[in-house]
């Protein structure tokens, strides 16, 4: 009698198994995130690209310490591309750029190249200068709105001017995924329109 109720045990235990192999599999849909904010993507091209070719005497760049070098200014008043990133690169604290240098082209012909329009009203349009001593972060909010790209669906409110040594690349990626993340919050690109001081 032990033996058949083993062999029955045995019997069943396998027959189980084959049902659960033979029945069919539930697909798992994928979770819904919604569409990827764009500064996500800027924010892993910074953290890889300072992973792969991390100099080994370049400081981490603090944005805190970038704002402080630059500047900000509240009521931007060009309609353009052009006009803002001039009037943001003509605010630039004196003495604070090289001799001769060419910021508001060099951050022009980049963004003629690929515009750096996020999506949700901010833009950081960057230039890397020659011989900077310090990287510099120029804060810049137009009320009225500026189209910065065709494909976007909301004009530009908040503008991020990005200076950054050339002799030092991995800065500027530093400084991107770190406002990456600060304008990735809805609640933080609010918070920046309804400012009325600039330390706000």
């Amino acid at each position: 009698d032990r033996v058949h109720r083993g062999a029955r045990r045995r019997s069943g235990a396998s027959r189980h198994r084959r049902e659960k192999r033979d029945r069919p599999r539930r697909r798992t849909q994928p979770r819904q995130r919604g569409q990827q904010f764009p500064a996500d993507r800027i924010h892993q091209a910074g953290v890889e690209g300072m992973r792969d070719r991390q100099h080994p005497h370049e400081a981490v760049a603090s944005l805190k310490d970038a704002l402080a070098a630059g500047g900000v200014v509240l009521d931007l008043t060009g309609n353009t591309v052009d006009a803002v990133i001039m009037e943001l690169a003509a605010a630039i604290p004196a003495g604070v750029l090289p001799p001769n240098s060419s910021v508001c082209d060099l951050a022009l012909q980049r963004e003629r190249d690929v515009s750096t329009d996020l999506g949700v009203g901010v833009a950081i349009p960057h230039a890397r200068c020659p011989h900077l001593k310090r990287p510099i972060v120029m804060f810049g909010r137009a009320a009225h709105g500026v189209a910065f790209s065709e494909e976007s669906t909301q004009p530009v409110r908040l503008v991020f001017l990005v200076v950054t040594p050339q002799e030092q690349p991995d800065t500027q990626l530093a400084l991107l995924a770190q406002l990456s993340q600060v304008v990735a919050s809805h609640a933080t690109r609010n918070r920046l329109l309804m400012a009325t001081t600039a330390s706000e």
